[in-house]
């Protein structure tokens, strides 16, 4: 039983040895020149661009609708903010967007009672495009909504009709009544 640690240890040493030699007849492992791309090529080598029109995602938008060109020009990613699984549903990473943006509860106040808006519970239960830009621009303060929109279905309205959702006539929901 006491040779088995020695023969262990010369074994291991023995096994050694010729890994070593060849280490130093060897020569040095050159590494592969990283291509250095602007990040237009690199956008453009996604493969959505190799169909998809790579300028309808970096044209400036009308004013209130997603502007992919001022976040590419704050220097993110597409896959920053986009999960990309080929033709599925994008997959938004709203992480990337609650750096800048607070998206959880907002304050309506351009009336005298001002509403909160649950801003984070709405988006657990659609996707961004079932509101925006249809019903809502995505810019603070470039819809202007009324309680007479929403009782005629217009806005928070096209949701909560008593049916879908509870009635814009229930005030006290949103407003600090």
């Amino acid at each position: 039983m006491r040779w088995i640690i020695p023969v262990i240890i010369c074994a291991l040493m023995l096994g050694c040895v010729p890994k070593i030699e060849m280490e130093r007849d060897e020569k040095p492992i050159e590494k592969p020149i990283e291509k250095i791309v602007s990040r237009e090529d690199a956008m453009r080598s996604l493969p959505c661009f190799g169909c998809h029109s790579y300028n309808k995602f970096t044209a400036a938008p009308a004013r209130g609708i997603f502007s992919h060109s001022l976040h590419i020009d704050m220097g993110y990613h597409c896959n920053q903010c986009h999960e990309v699984r080929g033709h599925k549903p994008v997959v938004l990473n709203m992480a990337t967007c609650i750096n800048c943006h607070n998206l959880k509860e907002m304050t309506l106040n351009k009336t005298a009672l001002p509403a909160k808006f649950n801003h984070e519970k709405h988006a657990a239960i659609f996707s961004c495009k079932e509101c925006h830009p249809n019903l809502f621009l995505m810019s603070r303060g470039a819809t202007h909504v009324t309680m007479k929109d929403k009782f005629e279905g217009r806005f928070c309205g096209s949701c909560h009709d008593g049916k879908r959702a509870f009635p814009v006539a229930d005030c006290a929901r949103c407003h600090n009544m």
